[in-house]
């Protein structure tokens, strides 16, 4: 049973054991029983008289909540009599089951027959063999399952395994929670991603990537990320001695520069990526406004495109995650790097700090909480406007501080905290030390506090190159540039083929109601093809990839039952086609203008 429907609970279960004293025993009804040690006593996972008449009364009174969702999630699978129960009485729903005793699973095993378990509702199946199988099997649930889910507690594994049962649950909501967030960002920028990408193509294809500065220059150098948190303002006098004795390189994120620039202090560089025009003229005024060219600008390749042409200031690229067209057009022998999208500038610095391993990076500013009314330095006028601080109160949570005292801070800094400590964890065995100089900020895991103060007395010796900006204009291959615009025009024309051909036979649903069924395979083998196609894959899936996913799961929900439900087909169809459609025409410009410019100065080239 498990070999054929899910090899991996088989293969990763099958020679693991975390030696419990579990032993099966007869019920009064003959039926098997589960008991278990717990401090010294017995207690049973099923009822000792009637397991069955049990589980007939535990989903009955979850049944109005059961009733409800598309989608159940059983934790603890025991021996599987709640499960059966539940596929009694609801024969099309959908089940996961996660059981986290591996030896309650083989007990499991040896007493009953699993296919009368695991029917065709139980889509997934998850058993824990370490603390690592638990976070893999939740993120896997989390990408796969996007409608309401129940959870169903089997009673028993609460008593029997309370502590597990509470970290479970606690990793559940905290996966789930980021899954939405995840889901809500993607939404939300997934095309100003893209469009920023496109309309940032020349800028980024004629500046160098920060990647091919002369390594180095930074190369076991101490360098200070600066923040624009509330206590950047303790520590001004200290920056401009670390600055004008060029004891380490100070690198500015988001709207951090304009404190400094508030106090005569230029950095070394300063980091930016975010999508919205807003930000980015509020970050960027002061340095327009006074035309200054001497801090120059490490950009994500998706940033907002509104002021980047504007920028006075040398300009760096990274490729970010979100762009999926500039490395398309890139003319490189060697693969093409790429940081990780974050919802927080400060994570990216870090990707890009320990690519050019750093000897150290002292966070200064890095609060990730409130100070008071505030979270931001004093110079950040735009961020501590009398509504943003009493947004603030309504949302506040608990965190801890670098001292272990309790302090506040709003759900989105605590996410820009916790993708902060992952990627620490995740370059743990790198050599680059991390300092928190943050006086008064949020704890950061996998970093050490140390006051800014004491890290100067470690910062000896000159290591700043002034001249460490490359100054190069990159040489631009516009022949291999235009045959790739010219490829992925010719893509384009294709995918439009496709989408009128897709939408000509979803038309036809209406007028010829005998011949749906041949109708509906031949738009599900055009979409076959739609999706291999090199447009899709750059621009419009990328564009529109959470309405696409959900498409994708409708239609297998739809193929799934006997009986196809062809108008709830039709109407997904002509969604997601008007969605393509829409978005080709709010990038087709972009890509045309590209096009004429890259023509126009091949010819001038010549």
């Amino acid at each position: 049973m498990l070999r054929k429907k899910f090899p991996d609970v088989r293969n990763s279960t099958k020679d693991v054991s975390h030696h419990h004293i579990i032993s099966l025993q007869k019920s009064k009804t003959n039926l098997p029983t589960i008991t278990i040690d717990v401090h010294g006593r017995q207690a049973f996972l099923h009822s000792k008289y009637d397991p069955e008449k049990e589980a007939q009364r535990f989903i009955e009174a979850n049944i109005e909540k059961i009733r409800e969702k598309k989608h159940v999630f059983i934790y603890g699978m025991g021996l599987g009599y709640h499960i059966e129960e539940i596929i009694r009485r609801f024969p099309d729903i959908s089940i996961t089951v996660y059981e986290p005793n591996i030896d309650v699973f083989h007990k499991l095993m040896e007493s009953r027959k699993l296919s009368n378990i695991l029917k065709s509702n139980v889509k997934r199946l998850y058993v824990e063999t370490t603390l690592e199988s638990r976070r893999q099997g939740l993120i896997d649930f989390a990408n796969m399952v996007l409608d309401d889910v129940f959870i169903l507690i089997l009673p028993s594994y609460e008593r029997a395994f309370s502590q597990e049962t509470q970290a479970f649950m606690s990793m559940f909501t905290e996966i789930i929670k980021q899954k939405k967030q995840n889901y809500l960002a993607n939404y939300t920028f997934e095309k100003k991603w893209v469009y920023n990408s496109i309309y940032n193509l020349y800028e980024t294809l004629s500046s160098p990537t920060f990647f091919n500065i002369d390594k180095r220059i930074l190369t076991d150098k101490p360098v200070i990320l600066i923040a624009a948190g509330t206590s950047l303002d303790d520590e001004i006098e200290n920056l401009k001695f670390i600055k004008s004795n060029k004891l380490a390189y100070l690198f500015s994120v988001g709207s951090a520069v304009n404190t400094l620039l508030a106090n005569d202090i230029y950095p070394d560089g300063h980091f930016s990526y975010d999508p919205k025009f807003d930000n980015q003229e509020k970050v960027f005024k002061d340095i327009l406004e006074r035309n200054l060219d001497s801090i120059p600008l490490i950009f994500g390749t998706s940033i907002g495109f509104e002021k980047l042409s504007e920028y006075p200031g040398e300009k760096y690229h990274v490729v970010t995650s979100q762009d999926t067209v500039s490395s398309f057009y890139v003319n490189s022998e060697s693969e093409i790097l790429k940081v990780s999208d974050a919802p927080t500038i400060s994570v990216i610095a870090l990707q890009i700090l320990f690519h050019m391993e750093v000897s150290k990076i002292i966070l200064v500013g890095q609060n990730l909480a409130f100070r008071g009314e505030h979270s931001y330095s004093k110079a950040i006028y735009y961020r501590n406007t009398k509504e943003k601080r009493q947004h603030r109160k309504k949302i506040q949570i608990e965190t801890i501080d670098v001292f272990g005292n309790t302090i506040y801070t709003s759900p989105a800094l605590e996410r820009m905290k916790k993708a902060m400590e992952a990627l620490i964890k995740e370059l743990s065995s790198s050599k680059v030390e991390i300092i928190n100089a943050t006086n008064g900020g949020a704890h950061i895991d996998g970093t050490k506090y140390i006051p800014l103060q004491e890290v100067m007395k470690d910062l000896s010796e000159q290591v700043v190159d002034n001249d460490w900006r490359t100054n190069e204009t990159v040489p631009l291959d516009f022949k291999y540039i235009a045959e790739k615009h010219h490829y992925l025009m010719s893509e384009r024309s294709l995918f439009i083929s496709k989408l009128e051909k897709i939408s000509d036979l979803n038309h036809e649903f209406l007028k010829k109601p005998n011949h749906q069924a041949p109708i509906f395979k031949n738009i599900l083998r055009e979409f076959e093809t739609v999706i291999k196609n090199k447009y899709f894959r750059l621009v419009m899936n990328p564009m529109a990839k959470v309405e696409f996913d959900l498409f994708i799961k409708n239609i297998k929900k739809i193929n799934a039952v006997p009986q196809v439900d062809y108008q709830n087909f039709q109407r997904q169809v002509e969604r997601i086609v008007s969605i393509f459609n829409e978005n080709d025409n709010m990038v087709n410009s972009l890509f045309a203008d590209f096009g004429e410019k890259i023509q126009a100065l091949q010819r001038g080239n010549k």
